[in-house]
């Protein structure tokens, strides 16, 4: 059985909760399944599968024909009835295993998750430094900070910040929560001076895109020719330093049936990105379409992929 989507997500996918109703015919061959097309109210939480021939068992799946989903609800992350849920889910899971603040276990594990004796990890090297995040309980959201490779070997390294996502969050009035960045790569003997950070509310799986000096440690405003885009499911990649390999920012319609980027625009430094060129799209089916550059002994490589399932894909190179 294959599934789309990691399986917390399971089953608020259609594509997944279809496959998860085949298992269930598989494992249930002497009873037979129908799907049920019930919808979700706030006082009734619908079941996901329901067996005929007197089965008592309630189990719905939406099927990806049904244009109800009885789960919609909850896509108001914040809305009132997602946040009952989640509070009566949260009582429901104390009340089985009891409060685990309360427990010698809880503070010990929070003291190593916490500790400042953590091996701090190298996610990039650019421009003769390491490049760490970081978080403890003085940083909740986290910095991004540098160093060069032998203030590293110190004991206590002498660490610059880069940009502290608490602050951020704080001037902005958003909770924001970081989600990495992509560098702008202009090969080995180039200074590497720009990035895209990406940043979302909350966690959430949509996230805006801000490009970042590395020189002046500060966010390029648009006014400046900057690329940001909103908030959305973007995947996005530097074909060169005033191009960028975009899918995601561009409505529904350049969107799969799963949710995810189907097309690929190239979009230039100072214009609009409604005047984005389409270049490549894949099928609604697909779980998620995309492109990126990169840069390999001296020659530049730009390919498109098709994920067409979540454990098969299919990648073109350009030539």
């Amino acid at each position: 059985i294959d599934f789309c989507c990691p399986s917390p997500m399971r089953l608020h996918c259609a594509f997944c909760a279809l496959s998860l109703a085949q298992a269930a015919l598989l494992t249930s061959l002497s009873k037979s399944v129908w799907l049920s097309r019930a919808t979700a109210t706030a006082h009734r939480r619908p079941s996901l599968l329901t067996l005929s021939g007197g089965a008592t068992d309630s189990f719905i799946l939406p099927t990806p024909t049904d244009v109800t989903d009885p789960r919609i609800w909850l896509e108001e992350v914040e809305g009132s009835d997602a946040l009952d849920w989640v509070k009566e889910r949260n009582a429901h899971a104390l009340s089985a295993i009891c409060e685990p603040r309360s427990r010698p276990l809880y503070d010990r594990l929070l003291n190593l998750m916490d500790s400042n004796e953590k091996i701090p990890y190298v996610g990039r090297v650019l421009n003769g430094f390491y490049y760490n995040f970081w978080q403890d309980e003085a940083h909740v959201r986290g910095i991004w900070r540098r160093c060069t490779p032998s203030e590293y070997e110190k004991a206590e390294p002498a660490w610059e910040v880069v940009l502290d996502v608490d602050a951020l969050g704080e001037a902005d009035g958003v909770s924001w929560v970081w989600g990495g960045s992509t560098v702008l790569d202009e090969g080995p003997d180039a200074r590497t001076d720009r990035v895209i950070i990406r940043l979302s509310r909350g966690g959430s799986d949509a996230t805006v895109a801000r490009e970042f000096d590395l020189e002046a440690k500060r966010f390029v405003p648009v006014e400046q020719w900057g690329f940001q885009l909103a908030e959305c499911k973007s995947q996005f990649c530097y074909k060169d330093r005033d191009t960028l390999l975009v899918g995601g920012a561009f409505g529904e319609e350049e969107m799969t049936d799963s949710g995810y980027p189907r097309s690929v625009f190239e979009w230039k430094r100072g214009t609009p990105i409604s005047e984005a060129r389409k270049v490549y799209e894949g099928e609604r089916q697909d779980v998620s379409v995309g492109g990126f550059a990169y840069l390999d002994r001296g020659r530049r490589y730009e390919m498109r992929y098709r994920s067409l399932t979540f454990y098969t894909s299919r990648y073109e190179l350009l030539l």
